[in-house]
C-alpha cells in the first residue's frame, strides 16, 4: 500500500466512529449542548476535538502530567489517486456588540488561539494520531507524506450581526488579515470565510471526492 492508501485507511477506520465523525452542523457549535451552530450543514467531516482527546488520553497513560494540545474543530481530506489535500477547520461564532473592546478581544485572545489551534492540530495532533494508530513500520513514510501534501486551513467566523454576505466577507479580511502569515508556511492557503461561502466549498469538495 502506499502512503497515501494507509493514510486513507487510517481515517475511514476513524470514521466509523461516531465520536469522530459528525455533521458539519454538530462539529460547529460553540459547545455540545448548544442550540445554535456556526454552520448548518449535514455534510460529514472529522471531530479534531475529539481524536486530540483520543490522542491525549492515550498519551495520560505514560504521562499523567501531560497537557493537551489545542486543536481545530474538523479535519476533512480529499483524495486522488496518489495524491491528497488535508484541511484544517475551526468555526467561531463571534458577535461583536458582545464586546466592549473589541479588537483587543480579537488581538488578545481569537487570533491567538486561531493561529495555535492550527498550528499544534498539524504538528502535533496529526503526527500523534498518525504514531499512535499506524504500523511503527509506516509511520515515517506518513509523517514525510503530511510535510508534501498541500495543507488548507479555513476560518469559518459566523457573525449574526452582519447586514449582508458583503458585509461579512469585508470584516473578516480587515479583522483577521494577520491569521493569512500562516501562508504560504506551514498551510499552502489560508482562508477567512463566511458560513455560506464555507457551504458552497464544502459542497464542491464532497462532489470532488466522490467523483
Amino acid at each position: 500500500m502506499t502512503p497515501v492508501e494507509i493514510f486513507d485507511k487510517l481515517f475511514v477506520n476513524f470514521s466509523r466512529v461516531n465520536e469522530f465523525h459528525n455533521t458539519i452542523t454538530e462539529i460547529s457549535k460553540p459547545h455540545p449542548n448548544a442550540n445554535i451552530s456556526a454552520v448548518e450543514d449535514s455534510t460529514k467531516i472529522f471531530s479534531f476535538d475529539d481524536l486530540c482527546k483520543k490522542v491525549h488520553n492515550n498519551i495520560l497513560i505514560n504521562n499523567a502530567n501531560a497537557k493537551e494540545h489545542s486543536s481545530v474543530d474538523g479535519f476533512y481530506y480529499l483524495k486522488n489517486n496518489n495524491k491528497m489535500v488535508l484541511i484544517f477547520i475551526e468555526f467561531k461564532i463571534i458577535n461583536p456588540r458582545n464586546h466592549q473592546n473589541y479588537n483587543e478581544f480579537l488581538s488578545g485572545e481569537i487570533k491567538p488561539e486561531l493561529k495555535l489551534k492550527s498550528l499544534e492540530s498539524l504538528n502535533c495532533v496529526l503526527p500523534h494520531l498518525i504514531s499512535q494508530y499506524s504500523d511503527k513500520n509506516d509511520v515515517k513514510n506518513l509523517h514525510e507524506l503530511i510535510f508534501k501534501m498541500p495543507k488548507y486551513y479555513y476560518c469559518v467566523i459566523y457573525n449574526p450581526t452582519a447586514i449582508s454576505e458583503s458585509n461579512a466577507r469585508t470584516s473578516l479580511e480587515a479583522d483577521f488579515i494577520d491569521i493569512k502569515r500562516l501562508s504560504p508556511f506551514p498551510f499552502d492557503q489560508v482562508r477567512l470565510i463566511t458560513p455560506k461561502r464555507f457551504k458552497r466549498i464544502i459542497k464542491r469538495l464532497t462532489e470532488y471526492s466522490s467523483a
